[in-house]
């Protein structure tokens, strides 16, 4: 079985423990007890179904993970809830990535991530990285359409703020038709 225990330095360490009995003539006479170290293995272990269901280079939670999450609120929700998704496609990122390089590239994206995860509820809000240049979010728990359109409009707001890279600042426009769904759906 596996087990915990404190540390005298204060660190908790997982342990694995073996029961071996010891026979005698065919009689059980006493128990070898076999205890192994296993806290880096459980690490190595948490870290691979961290990465599983999470971006590596946002940590927000990936397309897999953003699949069984819509899946669990729409059998949980059972038509009597509704659910928002939005999807968000940032402009101009292959032009940072080809002219600053990767590392810049990454560095946006994780700036984006940051700044919308700042303008969420995450109790009522998933944001997950889709991969690429494309974020979604879930929004589950509202309670008007209009509650939807200001988290939309907060989430455009806040990603359209120059992003500086290198010494220079960038700009990620926003759409037009993305302002109309969301004037659109305001008014209704």
């Amino acid at each position: 079985y596996e087990t915990q225990i404190m540390h005298p330095s204060g660190q908790m360490m997982h342990l694995g423990v073996i029961s071996v009995p010891i026979c005698v003539d065919g009689e059980a006479t006493g128990t070898h007890i076999i205890v192994r170290d296993i806290t880096q293995q459980k690490k190595t272990q948490e870290k691979v179904e961290h990465l599983a269901y999470h971006d590596e280079l946002t940590s927000l939670p990936n397309r897999r993970q953003f699949n069984l999450r819509v899946e669990k609120f729409i059998q949980k929700a059972r038509g009597a809830k509704r659910m928002a998704v939005m999807v968000l496609d940032i402009d101009r990122f292959k032009m940072i990535n080809d002219s600053l390089g990767h590392a810049y590239g990454d560095a946006f994206l994780q700036k984006v991530g940051q700044r919308i995860s700042e303008v969420i509820d995450p109790e009522k809000v998933t944001l997950s990285r889709m991969g690429g240049d494309e974020f979604a979010l879930i929004y589950h728990s509202f309670t008007s359409d209009q509650e939807v359109a200001r988290l939309a409009q907060r989430i455009v707001s806040v990603i359209q703020v120059p992003y500086t890279l290198k010494e220079n600042d960038f700009y990620a426009t926003r759409h037009k038709y993305i302002f109309r769904a969301i004037e659109k759906l305001a008014q209704e």
